[in-house]
């Protein structure tokens, strides 16, 4: 049984001055309990504590909340707006106009780069995309997985096949961090959302020329619809503080099978997939540039 610091019809609240925090087993079982509750986990640490990748995509899809007890109050760990206790749960501080003074402070240590891909599968191997997307990038299978951090189970697809988790955690060289979530749809198909996280330091070369082929090399073990490729400024070491550090944007989209070239929408063949680069992963409006590539492709045929 989980142990929360406070509890109330709105919040289960985690109080924790570790210096690294993952989707631990005891976060990721209140976020169970408090799925479809109307209940929300807040997990509340200090200014100078660190969350891993996973525990942030969980906190990016508001499934938990990270907040951050500074020396001027607290405040949202992955927004800076400033955030008071109700009573009942943290919630934004109405009257402030800018954001938590520690939010701005900037990154501790020297950033690098997180290099980020997002795909869905309808497929009934768990763990295959993983496997695939890590090899293909890294030329290593992942090195474990677990059902919540830390890692304690060494990387072998059989035992994901013979009893496959609902959420996995995967970790791999590079370094990188992976998160499958499965869901089961009336017909009895099982769908597969994953989103790995490759970490690159300051100034070490990336493989944004080489992507179209190592997608497709993916690809041809595990069939996908699409698959979105981001970068951010990140810490080499796959965590992340609650401070700003910069923006996410696109570097491209993978489509399975050939779309039809369109104006304003340059893309290359590669094998089993189309690709389709953002134009300057610098700038922020790119992401403007994908939703308008999102909506020319679903209102084209796939050839």
């Amino acid at each position: 049984m989980t142990t929360f610091d406070a509890v109330t019809d709105r919040a289960l609240v985690v109080l924790s001055d570790r210096p690294v925090i993952g989707l631990t087993s005891d976060l990721a079982e209140a976020e169970s309990t408090c799925t479809g509750s109307g209940r929300i986990v807040q997990l509340v640490t200090s200014p100078h504590s660190r969350i891993t990748t996973v525990l942030r995509l969980l906190v990016t899809a508001n499934k938990i909340e990270w907040i951050v007890r500074d020396t001027d109050g607290y405040y949202a760990a992955l927004t800076g707006h400033p955030m008071h206790w109700d009573g009942t749960a943290f919630v934004p501080l109405s009257s402030a106009t800018d954001y938590a003074p520690g939010f701005v402070k900037g990154p501790a240590s020297p950033l690098g780069t997180h290099l980020t891909l997002t795909l869905r599968t309808d497929s009934s191997a768990p763990g295959a995309a993983v496997e695939a997307l890590t090899r293909a990038m890294t030329g290593a299978n992942p090195t474990g997985w677990d059902t919540s951090e830390p890692i304690a189970h060494p990387w072998n697809l059989a035992d994901l096949y013979a009893d496959p988790p609902t959420r996995m955690v995967a970790v791999g060289p590079g370094p990188s961090l992976a998160l499958s979530e499965r869901t089961s749809a009336h017909n009895g198909t099982a769908t597969e959302n994953t989103t790995i996280t490759f970490a690159f330091a300051l100034n070490a070369p990336q493989p944004h020329r080489h992507l179209p082929a190592i997608l497709a090399a993916a690809a041809t073990e595990v069939p996908f619809t699409s698959l979105l490729v981001h970068q951010s400024p990140g810490r080499p070491d796959l965590t992340v503080e609650p401070r700003w550090s910069g923006t996410s944007t696109p570097v491209g989209l993978a489509i399975t099978g050939f779309r039809p070239p369109a104006p304003d929408f340059p893309s290359a063949a590669a094998g089993p997939i189309t690709w389709y680069p953002l134009g300057d992963t610098t700038t922020p409006a790119t992401w403007h540039h994908y939703h308008r590539l999102l909506h020319h492709l679903q209102h084209q045929p796939e050839h």
